[in-house]
């Protein structure tokens, strides 16, 4: 291994070094930036190029040992040092170690000082424009905070409750809980502990409509099923029988009208599907946000 190559290396350094001082001392503070970052990649792309000393050259390995934030003056004298030995090398390990810690003292003092260097060289405009972004980032998280607060809390009422029972007439209450959207094709999919045949369920609450209107709904049922709107019936298909669809138009004004559809399931198949279509809308399942278990 060549660590005289390594000491050239670091002695080319001292220009730079001298060039960014120089600069310094005479308040061009935005001409150092250019400098620093080119120092920095000639850096790296030195470390590349030597792949046979790439493990010991690695930041993580050396950040453990030494501190590597320095001053100006003191990086400085330290280069001079290294660079300036003319005396054979008796212990080759030992001066790479410097060598390479020094690099990486330096890497990490290049690094801080650009950092340091982009914002105190920003312009008022570019200023402004970061804080502008930094309160609609601000804006933003609140919105999106308060969306999730509003998913979890606002819309627990959402949907229709629900009771489950055990034989096909309401005769053993099994649980009671909200359904989400009446569309499922097997009674598990609303509830687990409900069995699948000799089953019944009731459903209540709310229905939201958006407008005055007449409205259109249909009603997927096997077996059995009624759907009452203001306590009135507008479908009766109560008994056994395959899937079919049934539909009844009724006017309704804008706002909330109870609701509430019982089912049941003999034997075979638990289908039960509710959708609705109105002017505007085209035929769909009566959607989670138009229905409240309570107002």
């Amino acid at each position: 291994m060549d660590y005289q190559e390594i000491k050239l290396f670091i002695e080319s350094m001292k220009y730079d070094l001298e060039t960014i001082n120089c600069l310094r001392e005479f308040g061009r503070i935005k001409e150092i930036l250019p400098v620093l970052e080119k120092t920095l990649e000639r850096i790296n792309l030195f470390r590349a190029r030597r792949n046979d000393i790439k493990n010991i050259f690695k930041d993580d390995f050396w950040k453990q040992k030494f501190y590597q934030k320095l001053t100006y003056q003191e990086m400085y004298i330290e280069l001079l040092d290294l660079s300036s030995r003319d005396e054979l090398i008796s212990n080759e390990e030992l001066h790479l170690r410097k060598y390479t810690i020094f690099i990486t003292k330096i890497t990490g003092w290049i690094q801080d000082n650009i950092l340091l260097l982009k914002e105190i060289t920003k312009t008022p405009r570019q200023k402004m424009t970061e804080r502008i972004f930094g309160i609609i980032s601000i804006i933003l998280i609140g919105i999106v905070s308060l969306a999730a607060i509003f998913l979890v809390y606002g819309t627990k009422t959402w949907g229709l409750k629900g009771d489950f029972y055990e034989g096909t007439h309401f005769e053993n209450k099994i649980s009671t809980g909200p359904a989400k959207v009446i569309n499922f094709s097997n009674i598990r999919e609303i509830n687990l502990q409900t069995p699948l045949e000799n089953c019944s369920a009731r459903w209540q609450g709310f229905l939201i409509i958006p407008k005055d209107g007449a409205y259109d709904f249909y009603m997927d049922v096997d077996d059995g099923g009624r759907l009452w709107i203001d306590n009135q019936i507008i479908i009766d298909e109560w008994r056994d029988q395959n899937a079919a669809e049934f539909t009844k138009k009724k006017f309704l004004t804008k706002g909330k009208h109870a609701i509430r559809l019982d089912y049941y399931n003999h034997l075979g198949d638990a289908v039960l599907k509710l959708l609705w279509k109105f002017e505007g809308r085209e035929k769909e399942i009566i959607p989670l946000w138009n229905l409240r278990q309570r107002i």
